[in-house]
């Protein structure tokens, strides 16, 4: 997911040419997860190259009018392995110099996991940050997921994901950590780098992230899904202060949990902070199973020391379903 103001790069829907479409070849199994647009109009997608089970990071860079920048890495794409397993750009943000952060899951076994955090980092070029983590790169020990990146000022950045905790990858938490410039976890930031929060001992996970006009993060994501794709979870927030701690003045101990009625699930995708404060979340919701007939589902929430939802759908509104 591109961000927005809050999230350091400007949202794309799609990358466009003259004949209306682009469809580069990367010389194996590609799939495009996430778009930045840099400030030149040149567009970023990021995503997987490769084959089932060993994909590698994946980078390419278009000019403004689709047509592949062939400046960038080499003949515009550059690819990053880990180790040896599958490793997806999810998330992307591009820095203020032109330097390009890229964060996402590395597989360490069989396919479908389990996953630790990857992150590497680019220059202006495509060509990998010797100034970043070891050759560019950064694989942490831990972690399941990573998909929301925001820049700080100084140069630090964070991440939000998700980690796995005792149970296994049915039971996961939001996390979110911060870094150094260099690429390293930053200890005075929540407990040795990284908070993590947990809802109901089920499947959490952060699927989007932003910085408050007044330095607070707020995070998104699904939240009390049973397993992994149950499509059973309820749409989840968090609140932290500026140096990782949960914010207790937000909703209920820092967390707010969304389910809406008539649904069996819904699951984040994306979120917005509107320019009064307030946090708008989006995502598909399910009325039965298996998920046949997806609605769309919307939520705002007040900008408020609750965080409740707001309370009549005519005043402002709590929940929208729109149905196909």
């Amino acid at each position: 997911m591109s961000k927005g103001p809050a999230g350091n790069s400007s949202p794309v829907a799609r990358a466009r040419s003259r004949s209306s479409r682009v469809a580069p070849n990367l010389g194996a199994n590609d799939w495009v997860l996430v778009l930045a647009r840099q400030p030149d109009g040149k567009l970023l997608a990021g995503g997987r190259s490769g084959s089932l089970g060993t994909h590698n990071f994946a980078l390419a860079r278009f000019l403004p009018n689709g047509a592949l920048d062939t400046s960038f890495g080499t003949a515009g794409k550059v690819t990053t392995d880990f180790a040896g397993r599958d490793d997806s750009i999810e998330a992307l943000a591009i820095l203020p110099d032109g330097r390009i952060l890229a964060a996402g899951p590395s597989g360490t076994g069989p396919i479908g996991g389990p996953f630790k955090m990857a992150l590497a980092r680019y220059t202006k070029q495509g060509k990998p940050d010797p100034t970043f983590g070891v050759a560019g790169k950064t694989l942490l020990s831990f972690g399941q997921s990573s998909a929301a990146t925001a820049l700080l000022p100084g140069g630090k950045f964070l991440v939000g994901g998700g980690i796995a905790v005792s149970g296994g990858a049915a039971n996961m938490d939001f996390a979110v950590l911060r870094f150094t410039a260099n690429g390293k976890l930053d200890p005075a930031f929540g407990t040795a780098g990284r908070v993590t929060t947990d809802f109901a001992h089920k499947f959490d996970g952060v699927d989007d992230l932003r910085i408050l006009a007044n330095a607070k993060i707020v995070v998104s994501g699904q939240i009390d899904e049973s397993h992994p794709g149950a499509g059973d979870g309820a749409f989840g927030l968090a609140r932290y202060t500026p140096n990782g701690q949960i914010d207790s003045t937000f909703g209920a101990a820092g967390k707010v949990r969304t389910r809406f009625p008539g649904s069996v699930g819904s699951s984040v995708e994306a979120m917005e902070i509107q320019a009064d404060g307030r946090i708008v979340v989006v995502g598909p919701v399910f009325p039965a199973f298996p998920a046949i007939g997806v609605s769309f589902g919307v939520a705002r929430y007040l900008n408020s020391p609750a965080g409740q939802a707001a309370p009549a759908l005519e005043k402002n509104f709590r929940q929208i379903r729109i149905e196909r």
